[in-house]
């Protein structure tokens, strides 16, 4: 079954898509079956992966049209071992009194028994696609930047995490920090006080600022695809055993 991950930050620019897009192919290079899912109206994640971005058949699509399922709004990207489900930007209409649960009952069986890990790239908002895709999710990783305003929405995402623990089981993987600049003294005490508040609830990895994660971006490809002996590429190798990991250890299968 499924090991399914949100990564969410209420905290814009934290770099989720970019996690997301390449914690995947991490994933795929050990030999996972991965899908992406992009929940986000602005494309990004999609644009990564595709050349042309799609109308048809899209997580908006998805969410709705009541005669599609998740099986069928997956498209194969260039990367071998993963797919995607596009995003739209018509995604942002999606009724917000619909079901939270409509993404969940969505992803069929011919989806959970097809891949190992589903990770879901979620917008910087708590909106109705936000909260549908945590609850198809049973775990969730928190992204930060080592600066004040990246760490201080945890609190209130911590909050609205709580609220959606009442309807469905979802476990926290854990605090991961992007962008660390070692070179730097507020970069360096920014970490390290985050690691010390937060303790146990941080990632082993770290992902240092690397200019080739940019250039790849830049080029619609992720950092191992650019360059796989790039530092970049090596942290993200490094969060994608910490994520098996602690899949092996039993935390957010999809039954």
């Amino acid at each position: 079954m499924a090991f399914s991950v949100s990564l969410f930050n209420i905290k814009g620019g934290v770099g989720k898509t970019t996690i997301t897009a390449n914690l995947g192919h991490a994933l795929a290079n050990n030999g996972k079956r991965v899908l992406l899912i992009d929940a986000d109206y602005q494309q990004n994640l999609t644009d990564i992966f595709l050349n042309q971005l799609p109308t048809t058949n899209t997580l908006y699509h998805l969410l709705d049209r009541d005669d599609l399922f998740a099986s069928q709004c997956i498209v194969s990207t260039k990367i071998e071992g993963v797919d995607l489900i596009p995003s739209h930007k018509r995604l942002a209409t999606i009724d917000p009194s619909a079901s939270l649960f409509l993404l969940r009952k969505k992803m069929d069986k011919l989806v959970r028994d097809a891949y190992d890990y589903i990770l879901f790239d979620l917008r910087p908002e708590y909106s109705i696609v936000t909260g549908m895709c945590l609850l198809a999710s049973t775990g969730y990783i928190i992204p930060v930047k080592p600066d004040r305003h990246s760490i201080r929405g945890i609190q209130s995402l911590d909050l609205y995490i709580k609220s959606i623990q009442k309807q469905t089981e979802l476990t926290e993987l854990g605090i991961l920090v992007n962008s660390y600049d070692g070179r730097t003294t507020v970069s360096k005490r920014m970490t390290e006080g985050v690691q010390k508040y937060f303790a146990k609830r941080m990632l082993e990895t770290i992902i240092p600022i690397n200019t080739k994660i940019d250039f790849a971006s830049c080029h619609q490809q992720t950092v191992i695809q650019f360059d796989a002996l790039a530092t970049g590429s090596i942290a993200f190798a490094k969060l994608a055993e910490e994520v098996i990991m602690k899949n092996n250890g039993g935390v957010g299968i999809i039954e």
